[in-house]
């Protein structure tokens, strides 16, 4: 598995939206850890990205109270903090996919400790047989926390400030 680090300023759905259009509709699986799957189906949907291609993983919706609308396209993992039963899930669900995209590791670092998250991404790095790809906020992902992921990742890409 290749993992790959992507750094950026700017609304995080649109980044990933662009991202999934470049990789020309490739099955992918989408970690949801900022906003419910609905929300970002919409958002991606607006951009051209083809949402029926995609696997929904949704770590929000459960944890937040909201009402689960059970489809096809869509898993829901009970909390953000629940790192080991998202990987298990990530591990199952990659079969069939060409790609794996974490929407927010910066999100995840909200409900998250640092250390927590790097061993999170080290055993996909070790576990998954796809390439996978973490988006965070540039400035909401502490200097620390990609220090620690430089040694797993393939590629980290940053935006120039």
């Amino acid at each position: 598995m290749t993992l790959s680090v992507h750094l950026h300023s700017k609304d995080s759905i649109e980044v990933i939206g662009k991202f999934l259009q470049n990789q020309n509709n490739k099955k992918s699986i989408v970690v949801c850890s900022e906003h419910p799957y609905t929300f970002f189906s919409s958002k991606l949907t607006a951009y051209g990205v083809r949402t029926d291609r995609i696997l929904f993983v949704d770590c929000i919706s459960k944890a937040g109270g909201q009402k689960l609308h059970h489809e096809n396209n869509v898993v829901f993992s009970s909390h953000p903090t629940e790192l080991k039963e998202l990987g298990f899930a990530l591990q199952t669900l990659s079969k069939g996919h060409q790609l794996i995209v974490l929407d927010n590791a910066s999100s995840m670092l909200r409900h998250n400790t640092k250390e927590a998250v790097a061993h999170f991404l080290q055993l996909l790095n070790t576990n998954v047989e796809k390439p996978v790809h973490v988006f965070s906020q540039q400035h909401q992902t502490p200097p620390e926390f990609v220090d620690s992921i430089w040694t797993l990742a393939k590629t980290v890409l940053s935006e120039s400030p």
